[in-house]
């Protein structure tokens, strides 16, 4: 927004492939379905990535499911949100660093 661009972002992961130069496959079909349904500045996800990033502090908000027609697929769809503040902290847990004892 800073810029004056708006972005619609969709995520999602799973298989793959690069051929000649274009990256291929039901993942990519799938995020850019989720981009073609997010609203300006929105960020839509599979279950697949909520499920990848838990524990992470982000949130999400179900919107729904989305019916690839193309692939037969069916999959639950959820906008992320960066987490409310708290104490003044304002998006997910810093890393710690080094390893749990």
């Amino acid at each position: 927004r800073q810029h004056g661009r708006r972005v619609r972002t969709g995520l999602h992961t799973g298989e793959c492939e690069a051929l000649g130069g274009a990256i291929r496959g039901p993942a990519v079909g799938a995020s850019d379905a989720l981009s073609r349904h997010a609203a300006d500045g929105e960020v839509l996800v599979s279950r697949t990535v909520v499920d990848l990033v838990a524990g992470s502090g982000l949130e999400f908000d179900r919107r729904g499911a989305l019916s690839l027609p193309h692939q037969g697929d069916t999959f639950d769809v959820f906008a992320a949100r960066v987490p409310a503040p708290v104490d003044g902290h304002r998006g997910p847990p810093a890393a710690t660093g080094g390893h749990p004892r």
